[in-house]
C-alpha cells in the first residue's frame, strides 16, 4: 500500500501552479488565434497536439462544444520535455462537458471533467488508450465507448489513477488493464458487456501487479460471459480489490492469478441482473507456449455474496487451483447451489481452498453442492464440514441482511468472524472494533 500513497503524492506535486493556459472552442475559436484567452481560443484539437509545453500547462475545452467531427484519435500530450510536472486538460465556461472523440494519452498529464465519446463505425477495438504511459490522472470524466472492444485500455503502463469517472459501453470491458502496475481505479461506475474491469497479463514475459480496484460499482452486462471484476488470465499477482459492488448477468468476481487480496466487496443481484456465479476461483488454460496460469495463494476476506445463482465456484477443470484462503465471507444462494465443484470432486474441495469462519445459507435449509455437470447433492451443514474438512468455525444460518447488506441485530454474522490484521475497516469504511462480524458490512448499533 505504501507504493500507492507514494504514487498519489508524486502525481499531485505539479498541480498547484500553472505556466500557460490555452483555450479551445469548436464553436467560437480559430486556429489562427494564440489560444491564450477565451476570446482568442483555438478551434481544433490538432492545434494543441504539438504545442511546446514544459509542464504545468492548462488546456481547457469549452463546455457545450464537441469535436466529434474531427479525425481521431486525438493525442493529448504531456510536457514535451522530460520532467515530473503534469499538464492539465479540463473545461471552461458553462454547460455540458466538452465532448472529444477517441483519444490517446502520453506521460504526465491530468484529464478532468471531459466527455470522451466514440461514435462507432471505425472498427477500432480500443477507444481511450494508454500504451507505455506513466503518471496520468483521469478524474471526473465520462468515457463512453461504442460496442467494439474496451472503452479504456491501459497497456504496459504504470502510476495511473482513475477517479470519480463513469466508464461505459465497451463490448469487452469498460476498463482493461494489461501488463501494467500501480494502477488505481476508485469511486467510479464501470459497465461493460463482458467486464466492468479486467486485469490480465498477455504473456509470460510481462508482469501485471500491484493494481488497486476500490470503492467502484462494476457491472457485467452479457449473459454467458465475463465478470463484473475479473482478475484474469496470465498469472497476475499482488493486486488488491476492495469495497466494490459487483453485479451483472454472469460472474460477480472471477479470480485467477496469485497473491491477490480481495475483501469487503458486495457481490449481488440487482434489478433484472442475476448472477450465474457470485465468486469463481479458477486457473486458466494457457496456450502450450506459455507457462501454467494458476489460481493460488489468493485471500478472500469479509465479502458478501447474495444471489439467485451459485454462490461460489471452485473450478478444477483448469490447472493449478490451490492454497486459496476464504475467511469471514457470507455465501447466500437464494435458489441454486451454495458450491459448484468441478473436477476431482471432494479432493478438489479439500486441497484448493482453506475456508473458515464463513456463513452459508440456502433457504432449503440444506447445504446444496453441484458436483461437476449436472449433479446436485444436498447435505446438512455438519455433513458438509465432515465431507470437506472446511469451515470448522463456520455457520449455516440466514444472515438477516437489510437492503444495504448490513446484518440486523439478531444475525449470526455479528461477533462470529475472525479478527484479521491486514485491514481494520468494513465496506463503508467504518472501523471494525472488538470482535469482528462476518461479511462486508459490520453491524452498526
Amino acid at each position: 500500500m505504501k507504493k500507492f500513497f507514494l504514487t498519489i503524492l508524486f502525481l499531485l506535486l505539479g498541480i498547484h501552479s500553472y505556466a500557460e493556459t490555452y483555450y479551445v472552442s469548436y464553436s467560437e475559436g480559430n486556429d489562427a488565434n494564440n489560444g491564450l484567452s477565451a476570446s482568442n481560443a483555438f478551434k481544433t484539437t490538432s492545434r494543441i497536439e504539438w504545442l511546446t509545453k514544459t509542464g504545468n500547462d492548462k488546456i481547457l475545452f469549452k463546455r457545450g462544444d464537441n469535436w466529434l467531427a474531427e479525425d481521431y484519435p486525438v493525442y493529448l500530450r504531456g510536457p514535451t520535455v522530460t520532467n515530473t510536472k503534469l499538464d492539465y486538460y479540463g473545461a471552461y465556461g458553462q454547460g455540458e462537458m466538452p465532448v472529444l472523440g477517441r483519444i490517446n494519452l502520453t506521460n504526465n498529464l491530468i484529464l478532468n471533467g471531459l466527455h470522451i465519446k466514440d461514435d462507432g463505425g471505425d472498427g477500432d477495438r480500443f477507444k481511450t488508450v494508454l500504451y507505455k504511459v506513466n503518471n496520468v490522472i483521469i478524474q471526473n470524466c465520462f468515457l463512453e465507448g461504442d460496442n467494439e472492444g474496451n472503452t479504456l485500455q491501459i497497456v504496459s503502463s504504470g502510476n495511473i489513477i482513475i477517479l470519480n469517472c463513469i466508464i461505459t459501453g465497451g463490448n469487452d470491458a469498460a476498463v482493461s488493464i494489461a501488463n501494467s502496475h500501480d494502477v488505481i481505479v476508485q469511486n467510479s461506475h464501470l459497465s461493460g458487456r463482458y467486464n466492468g474491469v479486467v486485469i490480465f497479463r498477455s504473456g509470460y514475459q510481462y508482469e501485471c501487479y500491484n493494481n488497486l480496484i476500490r470503492n467502484n460499482t462494476c457491472v457485467s452486462l452479457a449473459v454467458g460471459g465475463g465478470a463484473a471484476i475479473e482478475l484474469g488470465w496470465g498469472g497476475i499477482k499482488e493486486n488488491i480489490v476492495y469495497g466494490n459492488i459487483c453485479y451483472g448477468n454472469n460472474y460477480g468476481l472471477f479470480i485467477s492469478g496469485h497473491n491477490n487480496l480481495v475483501f469487503n466487496n458486495i457481490i449481488c443481484d440487482i434489478g433484472h441482473y442475476n448472477l450465474v456465479v457470485g465468486i469463481r476461483l479458477t486457473g486458466v488454460k494457457a496456450p502450450k507456449w506459455q507457462k501454467k496460469w494458476d489460481c493460488s495463494n489468493n485471500y478472500l476476506y469479509n465479502n458478501t455474496v447474495v444471489t439467485k445463482g451459485i454462490a461460489l465456484n471452485i473450478d478444477g477443470n483448469y490447472p493449478g487451483v490451490y492454497n486459496n484462503t476464504l475467511i469471514n465471507n457470507i455465501f447466500y444462494s437464494q435458489a441454486k447451489a451454495l458450491l459448484w465443484i468441478r473436477n476431482n470432486g471432494r479432493d478438489n474441495l479439500r486441497n484448493s481452498v482453506k475456508m473458515d469462519y464463513n456463513l452459508w445459507y440456502h433457504p432449503s435449509g440444506l447445504f446444496k453442492i453441484r458436483w461437476g455437470y449436472p449433479k446436485y447433492m444436498q447435505y446438512t451443514f455438519k455433513e458438509y464440514k465432515a465431507l470437506s474438512g472446511q469451515d470448522a468455525n463456520g455457520f449455516f444460518a440466514d444472515p438477516l441482511l437489510d437492503k444495504d447488506f448490513k446484518p440486523s441485530s439478531s444475525s449470526k454474522c455479528i461477533d462470529n468472524g475472525l479478527k484479521l490484521k491486514i485491514f481494520s475497516f468494513d465496506f463503508k469504511g467504518k472501523k471494525r472494533i472488538g470482535k469482528w462480524d462476518i461479511g462486508a458490512c459490520r453491524f452498526d448499533d
